[in-house]
């Protein structure tokens, strides 16, 4: 009868410990997309881009938290030219901004340097100006994580952040000419959704700890109740 009875025993404790297993945080998923080309402006707030994720899928689980970060880059051609009879000096201070904003996040990151000087002698000969022309890189990286308000990245459909890129080059001079191409911004934006798998979906260790050992108990118990019958 014990025999007969070890099945549903079995199924009875394998059910109670599933039910109660507790949700486990599954690996995070994440998605990368590149920054469009993006031609930086000088005023206010801004040139955009727009990006754009997939939302969570709410059959893996619960959402817990989301990160959004970015990194990007832009490079500045500057240039100089003289074409007077006198020495012109120049004044200059690199700069400019990114950001990535939406859904709750405002991600920003900045970048400057210190104010150069930079001098060109009268035009040559010739008659030809003289010239002086340069590059410079900026670096731009930012992250943050929500884990409230994540209604707007649930679903099936997509999620959208605005990419922002403002020039912020100052040039001063006593004259001549000066300019330079507009901040081209490129880079990449990654987010990541945090969720844990519905409850009872998995066990724990410890609860498969716990499993095996009542199945072991069952089975001592029958066995030794076995024994005592034919002895």
């Amino acid at each position: 009868m014990v025999a007969r009875f070890l099945p549903a025993a079995l199924a009875a404790l394998l059910a109670i410990f599933m039910v109660n297993a507790p949700a486990i945080a599954a690996t995070p998923i994440s998605q990368t997309v590149a920054i469009p080309l993006t031609v930086a402006s000088q005023v206010a707030p801004g040139a955009t881009s727009l990006i754009s994720f997939s939302q969570f899928n709410p059959t893996l689980g619960t959402l817990l938290g989301v990160t959004l970060s970015f990194e990007a880059v832009s490079d500045t051609m500057v240039r100089l030219s003289n074409s007077t009879t006198t020495q012109q000096t120049w004044q200059i201070t690199p700069g400019g901004s990114a950001s990535l904003s939406g859904n709750g996040f405002t991600l920003s990151s900045s970048n400057s340097d210190a104010a150069s000087t930079l001098v060109l002698g009268p035009r040559l000969p010739s008659g030809a100006p003289r010239t002086l022309s340069f590059g410079s890189p900026g670096f731009y990286s930012a992250s943050d994580t929500l884990t409230s308000g994540l209604a707007p990245f649930i679903g099936a459909g997509a999620v959208e952040f605005t990419f922002t890129a403002l020039n912020q080059w100052v040039i001063n001079g006593t004259g001549g000419d000066a300019s330079f191409d507009p901040d081209a911004y490129t880079g990449s934006a990654t987010i990541a959704y945090s969720y844990e798998l519905p409850a009872g979906l998995i066990p724990e260790p410890a609860t498969w700890g716990l499993l095996i050992a009542g199945f072991v108990l069952v089975g001592l118990t029958a066995r030794r109740r076995r024994s005592v019958t034919l002895s």
